[in-house]
C-alpha cells in the first residue's frame, strides 16, 4: 500500500494548468506521461524558486474539448501549483528547473493547453 499523498499547500496565487494530450492515449503512453508529470512535481519541488506546492492528475471526467483546436476532444492532465504570485510564475519559467521539468512531457505528449492564475479568497 504506499502512503496517502501529502497535502496540497495552496498559496496566496494558484496556477491550474491542463494539459490536452490526444484522445486516442495509449494505456502506455499514459503511464508513461504519468511517470513525466511525477518527474515534474518532483523537479519542481526541489527546484530553487519553484512552486510553494505542486500536484497533478487526470481529470476525472475524461474528456474536455481542446482549446487550441475547437470542436475536437482531448485528454486532459491538470496540475495545480501554489505561488505566491502570479510574478513568481513567471520568473520561475526562466528557470532551467521548468525547462527540465516539463521536457518531454510537453515536447512529445501535448497538444494544447489552458492555463489560468487564481486569487485565493479567504473563508469566513
Amino acid at each position: 500500500m504506499s502512503p496517502p499523498p501529502k497535502p496540497f499547500k495552496v498559496g496566496p496565487v494558484v496556477e491550474i494548468v491542463t494539459f490536452m494530450l490526444p484522445q486516442d492515449l495509449s494505456s502506455s503512453d499514459a503511464a508513461k506521461v504519468e511517470l513525466l508529470a511525477k518527474n515534474c512535481i518532483d523537479v519542481f519541488s526541489k527546484a530553487k524558486g519553484g512552486p510553494n506546492s505542486i500536484d497533478g492528475g487526470w481529470v476525472i471526467e475524461g474528456e474536455l474539448e481542446n482549446p487550441a483546436a475547437k470542436g475536437t476532444k482531448a485528454k486532459p492532465f491538470t496540475f495545480a501549483l501554489a505561488w505566491d504570485s502570479v510574478e513568481h510564475h513567471m520568473q520561475f519559467r526562466t528557470t532551467e528547473a521548468f525547462t527540465e521539468g516539463l521536457g518531454e512531457l510537453k515536447t512529445n505528449y501535448v497538444i494544447g493547453l489552458w492555463v489560468g492564475h487564481v486569487k485565493l479568497i479567504p473563508a469566513e
